[in-house]
């Protein structure tokens, strides 16, 4: 028996090690500033969010907010929205979001060709 526990217990710590990195490598990024909707990526829609709190016609909860202020004035307003879309044309950057990061995309999943006005 005393044999079959040390065979056991590493295997056990083994399998709980592994099954802990897997479910850690798999964990969602944190969100980044301008990503308002927390889809993981900064696009129109998180602009659009922003607007649509700036006119009065929705809500945004503490964490929206706090990505919504990129401008870091502590109000979000029609600024922050241009500047996310700025962001997602390729035309300014976000403190802590760099334009070709991989996180910025138009809401085809692409970028914004400003180029060919696409």
């Amino acid at each position: 028996m005393k044999k079959f526990l040390s065979v056991l217990m590493p295997l056990l710590l083994i399998i709980s090690a592994m099954f802990s990195l897997s479910v850690f490598s798999f964990a969602k990024d944190p969100v980044k500033p301008g990503d308002v909707n927390a889809d993981g990526k900064i696009t129109i829609s998180d602009a659009k969010c922003v607007l649509k709190y700036a006119v009065g016609l929705t809500d945004l909860s503490d964490a929206q907010f706090s990505m919504a202020d990129v401008n870091h004035n502590g109000k979000v307003g029609i600024e922050d929205a241009k500047i996310i879309l700025r962001c997602v044309v390729g035309l300014q950057n976000i403190p802590g979001v760099e334009v070709g990061s991989g996180d910025v995309f138009d809401d085809n999943d692409g970028w914004v060709d400003i180029d060919n006005k696409t």
